[in-house]
């Protein structure tokens, strides 16, 4: 028989390429991370501006300063998106470093460290350029926005060794 005519027989779906694993292990750990920093902030939010205020501020780094206008109703779904879309994008970049077999204490360690670079990055590159309107609201709230940072890490690192065992 010819090798080309042969064809596989296939039960069911084929198990992701290592690829594919590791960007949906990025992609779910970047998520869960970044909606686990999100609950802190809605719940410190809550707590002295109007809950929709630090989404706006994140909007605003597309809608300039009319994201913080209330009519501006979208403003806080795009902020979501530009959050939720950053954390995954974080998420692939860590699990790209993350060496496969990493303890679950080095791998939470490891994203708490890669969560203050991002916070480096992010902050004093991106929203300050991007951003200035973000960036001159969250001046008073600079250890909050670092921790909010680390804890996004470690949840994130804690979260990788976890997905690639489901994954395998």
């Amino acid at each position: 028989m010819n090798p080309a005519s042969r064809t596989l027989r296939h039960d069911g779906p084929s198990p992701p390429e290592p690829d594919e694993q590791e960007t949906i292990v990025g992609a779910l750990a970047g998520l869960a991370g970044g909606a686990a920093t999100w609950s802190l902030v809605g719940v410190a939010a809550g707590l002295g501006h109007a809950p929709p205020l630090p989404l706006r501020l994140v909007a605003a780094s597309v809608l300039g300063p009319a994201a913080l206008d209330p009519a501006a109703s979208g403003a806080p779904l795009l902020g979501a998106l530009i959050a939720t879309v950053t954390a995954v994008v974080f998420g692939l970049v860590f699990v790209s470093v993350v060496p496969d077999g990493a303890s679950v204490g080095r791998a939470t360690l490891s994203g708490a460290a890669f969560g203050l670079l991002v916070y480096l990055l992010a902050w004093f590159v991106l929203v300050r350029v991007g951003d200035p309107l973000l960036y001159a609201a969250g001046g008073p709230y600079a250890f909050q926005i670092v921790a909010l940072h680390a804890a996004y890490g470690a949840v994130l690192g804690f979260l990788v060794p976890f997905l690639r065992e489901i994954a395998l």
